[in-house]
């Protein structure tokens, strides 16, 4: 198989004749294209008499590309759980359960090149840049109840129905989290699921405890599969109208995942901002409570109450939260899930041996506004600052049709 290959193969005399794959011959052509890639062997480094400027491209050392892996890198660890089941019936079983786990030695990126209370780099930012490290001792913990019911299918019916409330704090929820602003995508400002504001090297890990991005509070989810009885009657007409039919749905509600803020004109001063491959860790000052509105009838569609941030008046010392903001890290929760998928489908018996299948599916089949997270604008400095701005597909509905034979 490519790469490499060597196959035998009967020849015009009967005998095997020997094939190899051209890879094989010339590892850097491309089998499926033909293109050559350069033999990258030996490797031809950097003159040593190389000029390192600007004009030559060789600074600053550590640019919008790279950052440099600690040493004493660990790997994380580990989970527990306590769970009691209950027989219910014949057909049921309840599940109640705890599920925690505790991790250390997370990843998280931090940036060494930090200015000083005087604004003072430790070294020449046109030189060195920002000198990011890669470092593996952030910690988390989850803890959990689920309890859930499951139903076997007996008389046409089965079902599932389970809910977690779980809380799960971080100091970093992942490298992308703690570094280049978040899982999930997002611009600057949109959401990104709690994750904008990078590491604070200021005060990491005290200011960076908090909810983790992924962290959903309460979710709880139904899932069902009921077979509608038909009419047992001699007519031919009235038993194939009547049978067959089955419902089917996945009901989900859940709380949001956290949301983070930030102020992207960096107003502290110590974020090397032209030349840093991490996002920045400032944001705003928080004021005042969170409040939470209804985008459907609130005032441009807010989500959030604006006014419980403001900007920072910085003290000309970026070390300073007076200069970086005091909001702590994911203060917001977005928007939750609150959605119906449904299907009702009949099977036709045509004879033994073909089978005629009819269906309709409704997702979010109430054509609930299901609000995006990414739609939240948490840049202090967007004019938008608390409005939502996008949501998820309206309800959609699909016919199909099927011949089994």
């Amino acid at each position: 198989m490519p790469p490499f290959s060597i196959t035998t193969s009967l020849g015009a005399s009967g005998g095997s004749v020997l094939q190899i794959n051209p890879s094989f011959a010339n590892p850097f052509v491309d089998i499926a294209t033909g293109v050559k890639i350069p033999n990258p062997y030996p490797f031809a480094g950097a003159p040593s008499n190389v000029q390192f400027t600007a004009g030559a491209g060789y600074l600053p050392i550590f640019s919008a590309c790279c950052a440099v892996l600690d040493a004493n890198t660990q790997d994380p660890m580990a989970d527990y759980n306590l769970t009691v089941e209950r027989q219910l019936g014949g057909s049921m079983i309840l599940s109640l359960g705890y599920v925690g786990s505790e991790a250390h030695h997370l990843t998280y990126g931090v940036p060494q090149n930090i200015a000083n209370s005087a604004g003072t780099f430790r070294y020449t930012p046109s030189i060195y840049g920002s000198v990011d490290t890669i470092y593996s001792g952030a910690n988390s913990n989850y803890n959990s109840l689920q309890v859930s019911l499951n139903k076997k299918l007996t008389h046409g019916l089965q079902f599932l129905a389970a809910y977690t409330y779980a809380h799960s704090l971080d100091e970093a929820s992942s490298f992308e989290n703690s570094t280049f602003g978040g899982i999930g995508g997002g611009n600057l400002g949109d959401g990104g699921f709690g994750g904008i504001r990078a590491t604070n090297p200021y005060c990491f890990p005290q200011c960076d405890y908090a909810s983790s991005i992924f962290d959903a509070k309460h979710r709880f989810v139904l899932s069902y599969f009921y077979q509608i009885p038909g009419l047992h009657t001699s007519s031919w007409l009235a038993s194939h109208l009547t049978s067959g039919w089955t419902i089917a749905g996945i009901t989900t509600f859940q709380t949001g995942f956290p949301l983070d803020v930030i102020d992207s004109s960096f107003p502290s001063g110590g974020y090397q901002a032209a030349v840093s491959d991490f996002s920045s860790w400032e944001g705003p000052n928080q004021v005042a409570p969170v409040k939470y509105y209804d985008p459907r009838t609130s005032p441009n569609h807010a989500w959030f109450s604006a006014t419980s941030f403001a900007p920072v008046t910085p003290n000309g010392d970026p070390t300073s939260v007076v200069s970086y903001g005091d909001a702590p890290r994911n203060p917001l929760r977005g928007p939750g899930l609150n959605n119906w998928d449904f299907q009702l489908y009949k099977d036709t018996q045509i004879n033994e041996r073909v089978k005629f299948e009819t269906r309709i599916e409704f997702y979010n089949v109430f054509n609930h506004t299901q609000f995006d997270a990414l739609g939240v604008i948490t840049d202090i400095n967007n004019s938008n600052f608390g409005l939502e701005t996008a949501a998820h597909d309206p309800r959609r509905i699909q016919l199909a049709g099927k011949i089994y034979f």
